[in-house]
């Protein structure tokens, strides 16, 4: 019998199993789970103080744990006596199952999520016996945090990954079905006049280079003439020069010295 009390009307409780169901019917939850594996009696018709009654629970499941006990009737003859219970109990272990809930999205979805937005994840509990001793996050395969509640706030593009969830108790861990967390691009006021910071230092930049460029051209144009000149004046000095020369070397004829 599972979870047996004493009440005004006697002792109740789910019987799990009975050698006589016409006296006393096995509960739907355990027909055909227990079976008797075996048991000592005494000798002469007496119960030895060791007696031992098996049975066994095949497919076991949360709801079987609880308290436990073997109750000995002689045939058609129900208890009138209170005597203690003596219980055992069994607790059957399940491994945490977890799922990501999206707390601040409609309908738990990634829908519409954009940079700078806050969301907040939970890691929703559907099973665990017992209650799991810790929770983690991670994104990616790397650890980020030990909770139940992980807070992302102000979405930035590296938040972009693939986050999971886990739980643990003495039975074991159990992680979550993965969620990829991709947003859309929203460009803030203050990114927009950033790049046109940017945008206008490049501009400057360029048109100072520019400038410089062009003054050096001229720079360099204006010593070319200036060499151009002097080269031109020396030339015409020589060629003023090599004139007087031929002047001065030219016989004089007899009819000059008429």
């Amino acid at each position: 019998m599972k979870d047996p009390h004493w009440t005004d009307g006697g002792l109740i409780g789910t019987a799990i199993y009975s050698t006589d169901e016409s006296w006393w019917s096995v509960s739907p939850l355990f027909k055909n789970r227990v079976t008797h594996t075996g048991s000592t009696h005494g000798t002469g018709g007496r119960q030895k103080a060791d007696q031992l009654f098996k049975i066994k629970i095949c497919n076991l499941t949360e709801v079987d744990s609880g308290g436990y006990i073997l109750r000995y009737y002689a045939k058609y003859t129900a208890p009138q006596y209170r005597d203690p219970l003596h219980h055992i109990y069994l607790t059957v272990g399940v491994v945490p199952q977890v799922e990501i809930l999206i707390q601040n999205q409609s309908e738990g979805t990634l829908q519409d999520i954009k940079e700078g937005d806050n969301i907040t994840l939970e890691c929703k509990l559907i099973k665990s016996n017992p209650e799991p001793d810790i929770f983690s996050w991670h994104k990616d395969g790397k650890h980020l945090k030990n909770g139940q509640i992980y807070e992302l706030i102000r979405i930035k593009p590296e938040d972009r990954g693939r986050y999971t969830c886990g739980a643990r108790n003495k039975f074991g861990c159990g992680t979550s079905k993965s969620i990829y967390l991709e947003f859309k691009f929203n460009m803030s006021t203050a990114t927009i006049l950033r790049i046109l910071f940017v945008v206008l230092i490049l501009i400057i930049i360029v048109v100072v280079f520019s400038l410089y460029r062009k003054n050096k051209l001229l720079q360099r144009g204006t010593t070319n003439k200036e060499v151009c000149s002097d080269v031109v004046e020396q030339e015409v000095q020589m060629d003023d020069e090599d004139i007087n020369d031929e002047h001065a070397a030219e016989p004089l004829d007899a009819c000059d010295w008429v």
